[in-house]
């Protein structure tokens, strides 16, 4: 399968630190590394309960106006710091949008405490839609005021034109040397 998201633009509920640093894009780089310029980190929850999200963590990808893609498996590498990773009773959401602020859940994961590189098969295809996000369900494990860390995110599926799967797409080479198909 292909990764589509050097076709979208990262988006994410906010970032931990000053400019550059833990930006959502640099979930999505290409870079399996823990550091401030190749991951990204939510912003603080403020809360000591791990059953209270008081800032909704997610990460995700906007594929653009007039532009829809459709996703059959999420992979995602999280923090090399165990505080900073969801496990066990920690779920994560799948969830897609059309319009970037209603959200509809496709399917929760539960995803392993470690620093992998996780692949998670949807039960089923989502639907064709513009926003995809990855939400925290639940705070990291972490002491009060922890971040959800995320190395890496891929998303494999289909990207097409108002849900047009077909169509021509221009090539070119993008950040860090990766092939980029945008539509025509």
């Amino acid at each position: 399968m292909v990764d589509i998201t050097t076709e979208a633009q990262a988006i994410a509920s906010g970032f931990l630190g000053p400019d550059p640093s833990w930006q959502p894009s640099n979930a999505f780089d290409d870079v399996y590394a823990y550091n401030a310029t190749d991951a990204w980190a939510s912003l603080a929850s403020n809360s000591s309960s791990p059953d209270v999200v008081t800032k909704p963590a997610y990460i995700g990808q906007d594929f653009g106006e007039g532009n829809t893609a459709t996703l059959d498996e999420i992979k995602i590498q999280q923090s090399a710091n165990s505080g900073n990773r969801l496990s066990g009773q920690n779920a994560i959401s799948l969830e897609y949008s059309d319009n970037g602020t209603t959200w509809t859940e496709h399917e929760k994961f539960w995803p392993n405490d470690d620093a992998t590189l996780q692949t998670f098969t949807l039960g089923s295809s989502t639907p064709a839609k513009r926003y995809f996000r990855i939400r925290a369900l639940k705070n990291p494990p972490g002491i009060a005021g922890s971040v959800w860390g995320v190395m890496e995110v891929e998303m494999h599926g289909t990207t097409g034109a108002g849900g047009d799967a077909g169509g021509a797409f221009a090539l070119g080479i993008g950040r860090r040397g990766r092939v980029l198909r945008r539509r025509r």
